[in-house]
């Protein structure tokens, strides 16, 4: 399975759903890095509660999160062409918002999106329309629900935006065409847009090139809910980083390096691919943090060339924010979404079934 980037364009579509992957140090030798598998010390398995019936119409889901005893998720839905849909945790849908289009109360594509308990803000950015917009999600019942909606006309063009009170973190990528690289990894402003600090930095034995795919495509960005720090992760082999940002200083907490990037990229009449070798692993496919773990959806052993009798994406592995192995968990379902609530000691997510359908499912989990 190939994936296309048109050399002409650097901003296909390919870089429109895309997170951010900071990793540690400027090297330029493999052996500079050693990957090495995290070793779990407990490891369970675990059985999906299904709370609903099949979910139907929604596309790529962006965000996934239970607030107000409400599940809410962010995904365009072809049939009301809405992008924000909340149900009750029997799966029944209670209402839907955000019109898709470029209008300051729409949403065309969310290239990132924070959810904020704290102050019960979705806070979303458009990079298609060049908008950041902040939802307020005890307000759904009203047509009007973005209650902010700021224009970014002449700014640059992040791969990816978490904002909050006073403060911006903007994550930048090489290009998958050449490599070439025009801003910082990492940039922290201010609320009038000033600049507090900056982190750049790539990790050694992968070409620039490649940085570009992972970066533009398949990587993952999350805030931990107190503002404090922030994990990095991505699809294309295992890489798992973790960052500080107390202080308004960016700064490296640690990192995981547990199988390394392996794929190709090809050229054919002037459009670029990345394709699967035969040591393509597939990674994260998920990501989230709370201000004590580390939560990733992984298929880390399957290669995609090879049959496997594991679901895929099926597990879920946790660490603390030092990088440090906590659990592993198998389950019975594909997760595409995930969502921890300590207050309950629950995980939601969003799976799909072996026959495609897209449900709601949750299992106990003590920490």
């Amino acid at each position: 399975m190939a994936r296309m980037y048109k050399s002409t364009r650097c901003t296909c579509t390919f870089l429109l759903f895309t997170a951010i992957l900071l990793v540690d140090g400027c090297k330029s030798k493999n052996e500079d890095i050693e990957y090495r598998k995290p070793v779990f010390s407990v490891c369970e398995n675990v059985k999906f509660e299904i709370l609903s019936d099949e979910l139907v119409g929604l596309n790529r889901i962006n965000d996934f999160f239970l607030h107000d005893d409400k599940l809410f998720v962010l995904a365009y839905d072809g049939t009301d062409k809405k992008y924000l849909h909340w149900y009750n945790l029997s799966g029944e849908c209670l209402g839907s918002s955000l019109d898709y289009g470029r209008g300051p109360n729409d949403l065309l594509i969310p290239y990132s999106s924070s959810y904020d308990g704290e102050s019960s803000l979705l806070r979303v950015y458009d990079g298609s329309s060049l908008f950041l917009r902040s939802i307020d999600l005890d307000k759904t019942g009203n047509p009007s629900t973005v209650v902010e909606a700021i224009p970014l006309e002449n700014e640059s063009s992040p791969q990816k935006i978490i904002y909050w009170d006073k403060r911006r973190l903007e994550a930048f990528a090489p290009s998958p065409i050449d490599g070439a690289i025009t801003d910082p990894r990492f940039v922290l402003l201010g609320k009038t847009g000033d600049t507090l600090s900056v982190l750049d930095g790539y990790p050694g034995g992968i070409s620039r090139q490649k940085l570009g795919w992972i970066y533009n495509v398949s990587s993952y960005l999350e805030l931990s809910p107190d503002h404090s720090k922030f994990a990095a992760a991505g699809a294309h082999g295992e890489i798992l980083e973790t960052f500080s940002i107390e202080k308004d200083r960016i700064s490296r907490i640690s990192a995981g390096y547990y199988l390394a990037p392996e794929f190709d990229v090809v050229t054919n009449q002037g459009y670029f691919f990345w394709d699967f070798n035969d040591k393509s692993v597939f990674g994260f496919s998920d990501l989230f943090v709370d201000d004590s773990y580390v939560f990733l959806v992984e298929d880390g052993e399957t290669n995609p060339n090879v049959e496997s009798e594991t679901v895929a994406n099926s597990r879920v592995v946790i660490f603390d924010w030092e990088c440090h192995p906590i659990k592993k968990i198998q389950t019975d379902y594909t997760i595409r979404r995930i969502f921890y609530e300590s207050g309950d000691n629950n995980l939601y997510a969003v799976v799909c079934d072996a026959d495609s359908r897209t449900l709601f499912g949750r299992f106990h989990l003590d920490l």
